[in-house]
């Protein structure tokens, strides 16, 4: 997301943050030129508070909040993935094993899932929750901020935290899109372009805007009769 402004507006400036990723990996996609616009720090986000924003656009290019276009947080989607789900495999020595999903049908954590798998959905929840609640800080005082919360469609949207901002009177709204109906080739280049239906969490976006769902209708479907 971050290229997109870069290319947009040369007078932009992006701070991304990431716990795992190496600079040269998070970065791997913004052309060289307009590195100098970036600041990537290796940290993670829990305690991103507002005042600790606040200090830190001070610091880094002497700016205050009202500077702050955009707030993007799209977190691992590892755990909410309704592609892991519980089933049975079956051995080749004929016995079965079943295979345990990290969360229930209504997002709760499964707690017939092994100790490692339970405590992987249990903190990327308590980030959620972190972040979410430091959001919804920065929304009440900066109501007209654009704020949005990306993951693949699945059980993010499920979880309580996400609940109460949508049911809320805050104007935070869930929008669905698919990558290959979205991609623009200006933007994003001629390359292939898969569904990956997503959805964002926003605030601050417009009540008349919505996301264009792919109905198999898109520039990246494969010919008919190909065989693919």
């Amino acid at each position: 997301m971050a290229m997109y402004y870069l290319e947009r507006d040369p007078s932009i400036y992006v701070l991304a943050i990431d716990r795992d990723l190496e600079a040269d990996d998070a970065l791997q996609y913004i052309p060289a030129h307009m590195l100098h616009r970036v600041r990537y720090l290796k940290e993670d986000v829990m305690g991103m508070t507002l005042q600790r924003l606040r200090e830190m656009m001070r610091k880094m290019w002497g700016l205050d909040m009202q500077h702050l276009y955009h707030i993007h947080f799209s977190p691992d989607c590892s755990t909410y993935s309704t592609a892991n789900h519980t089933h049975t495999r079956r051995n080749a020595d004929g016995t079965t094993t079943t295979i345990h999903a990290y969360r229930n049908e209504d997002g709760s954590i499964n707690r017939q899932a092994p100790g490692h798998m339970q405590k992987k959905a249990g903190e990327q929840d308590r980030v959620l929750r972190d972040v979410i609640r430091n959001m919804q800080t920065i929304a009440d005082e900066y109501p007209d901020l654009l704020q949005t919360i990306e993951n693949p469609q699945g059980y993010l949207v499920q979880q309580p935290c996400i609940q109460g901002l949508l049911e809320g009177n805050g104007g935070w709204r869930l929008l669905t899109g698919d990558y290959c109906k979205c991609a623009d080739v200006t933007l994003d280049g001629d390359i292939i372009w898969t569904r990956k239906r997503t959805h964002f969490v926003t605030k601050a976006v417009p009540r008349d805007f919505e996301l264009e769902l792919c109905e198999n209708d898109c520039r990246y479907r494969f010919p008919e009769g190909s065989g693919l």
